[in-house]
């Protein structure tokens, strides 16, 4: 995937690092291909720069929180430009490409009315004399990108990422986040925006629409084709989850970039008919060979509706991909591979195996936990003084999911801050829970993620013999719960006497109570009765 090495242990380095060790990598396949680019005896060349250019521009988009400001807005702004330059002749390739594949007589395809063959052979040849002279001036431009803008810009980005200073607490060394935790929880998102986008794509001419899905498409591609990078050295689940994930894009963004084509070829022989006059007044004079210039309009007229056969062609395949498994299997292969990323671990040598083989780590222990959940009518007069009650803001929000939602949570605990992202199984009295420390900038680049998934609440703790009851006043609506955690699932949860008046149900088994159900849109504005009291 990649012509240059990555560490066998990138998945479970710290996440800035194993950031930076990837874009590095990619950086140094762009200049290899750049100077496979420039040898015109390699065909491939400017095509395998292009997508080095596009795997380095996602991986610094995607991971702009990790890379803190290692990369400006002009390093940015200069890629894009970079990527604009080697697409000025790349589109007048693929239309010639196009066009010489068309034979445009009689027998293959039907005339435009009162048309000869004579004429669409002129109408072909005036717009291969347009695309080649833009095929040429691409070319003059690709040759300054290639020697002289991507070599300077590669200059000033390669320091900038080999550079890496991080704060470590010693007193949690887990506390960075590793690498494959943070992919796990962007490959779900991405493949959220990509089904989304996807979603909404329906008729051939959604021009925007069709090229915004396939960006999509792309995006998750490239988050998921580093983890093959290594053969199988993160292990075989995560490796198996990494390649059916990378097929399934691949395959649409193959056919999403054919429509592409088709409708920026469509577009030129658009622009080509209004130049020949198509709506108006013939042009005068005469053409490049020998007839009246008018006279190349009808094979133009041809061509267009050849064009616009092929995109009906090409979509009616597209939506026959997502009407069938494409769509929905996005999202499978997607949480497939974050589950396989969170379950993995490494061995001695640094290659990945699932963490059930071996101890787990103490940030990857798996929590069971035993929990009753209690409606309350108000705020209660909390018991003794403040000293024994721990009081705790906290932010949770749920990056997007259909069957894996993982939980972001900021905790302010006096001047204390900390981070957290959990993910928990099961519902009711008993559910399993796996959290780990995150850091800050990992927090605040997947936090807007969270939109319209989130709850705010002031917790106090309050110890009362072996257990400890929390009680939460959520700030974003009339709410407040009584929770206690217990040691057995038999350990009876009997409710103090300065809590039990306030105690309307127990909610342990309603699904609305929740902080996930709690967090979606629906459930914000209900009163003290909690969802469900209209």
């Amino acid at each position: 995937m990649l012509p240059v090495e990555l560490p066998l242990d990138l998945l479970w380095r710290p996440a800035p690092e194993g950031v930076r060790r990837l874009a590095l990598a990619q950086l140094e396949a762009a200049g290899l291909a750049a100077e496979r680019a420039q040898d015109p005896a390699l065909e491939e060349g400017l095509h395998d720069f292009r997508v080095a250019l596009r795997r380095l521009r996602t991986t610094l988009r995607v991971w702009r929180g990790e890379l803190g400001g290692a990369v400006r807005k002009k390093h940015r702004r200069a890629l894009r430009a970079l990527q604009t330059a080697t697409g000025a002749g790349r589109d007048a390739e693929v239309g010639l490409d196009w066009l010489t594949r068309q034979n445009l007589d009689r027998e293959s395809a039907p005339a435009a009315e009162g048309s000869s063959p004579a004429e669409w052979r002129a109408g072909q040849a005036w717009l291969a004399e347009r695309l080649g002279r833009r095929r040429a001036q691409g070319k003059k431009l690709l040759n300054r990108t290639l020697r002289r803008d991507f070599p300077r810009l590669a200059r000033e980005l390669r320091p900038r990422l080999a550079h890496l200073e991080q704060h470590v607490d010693l007193d949690r060394p887990d506390s960075s986040g590793s690498f494959a935790a943070a992919l796990a929880a962007r490959a779900r998102a991405q493949a959220e925006r990509t089904a989304e986008a996807l979603g909404v794509v329906c008729a051939p001419a959604q021009r925007a629409e069709q090229h915004h899905a396939r960006i999509e498409v792309k995006r998750l591609r490239y988050l998921a084709e580093p983890v093959l990078a290594a053969g199988e050295t993160h292990g075989p689940p995560v490796e198996q989850a990494a390649r059916h994930l990378v097929e399934d894009c691949k395959r649409l963004q193959d056919l999403l970039g054919r429509l592409n084509d088709a409708h920026v070829l469509g577009a030129e022989l658009a622009q080509a008919l209004v130049e020949r006059g198509a709506r108006g007044k013939p042009a005068m004079g005469r053409g490049s060979q020998g007839l009246p210039r008018g006279a190349a309009r009808a094979g133009l007229r041809e061509l267009s509706l050849r064009l616009e056969a092929l995109r009906e062609r090409l979509f009616s395949e597209l939506e026959a991909r997502l009407a069938g498994a494409d769509l929905g299997g996005i999202r499978e292969r997607a949480e497939s591979l974050a589950l396989a990323l969170l379950r993995s671990r490494p061995d001695a040598s640094g290659r990945g195996v699932p963490a059930t083989s071996e101890a787990p780590r103490r940030s990857d222990t798996l929590h069971l936990e035993i929990e009753r959940k209690f409606l309350l009518s108000g705020m209660p007069p909390l018991p003794g003084s403040p000293a024994r009650i721990e009081v705790l803001e906290i932010e949770q929000g749920w990056l997007p999911g259909v069957k894996l939602r993982e939980r972001l949570r900021r905790t302010r605990t006096g001047a204390v801050t900390e981070f957290h992202r959990a993910l928990k199984f099961g519902r009711g009295l008993s559910r399993t829970e796996i959290e780990e420390p995150t850091t800050e900038q990992l927090f605040a680049s997947l936090w807007p993620l969270t939109a319209e998934r989130r709850v705010t609440k002031v917790r106090h703790r309050v110890t009362e013999g072996a257990l400890t009851w929390e009680i939460d006043r959520f700030t974003d609506r009339e709410l407040v719960l009584a929770e206690v955690e217990l040691p057995e699932p038999e350990t009876p949860a009997v409710p103090p006497a300065w809590l039990a008046p306030f105690i309307v149900r127990e909610v342990t088994d309603e699904a609305g109570f929740t902080n996930l159900e709690l967090a979606l849109p629906a459930a914000h504005g209900h009163g003290r009765d909690g969802p469900g009291s209209g």
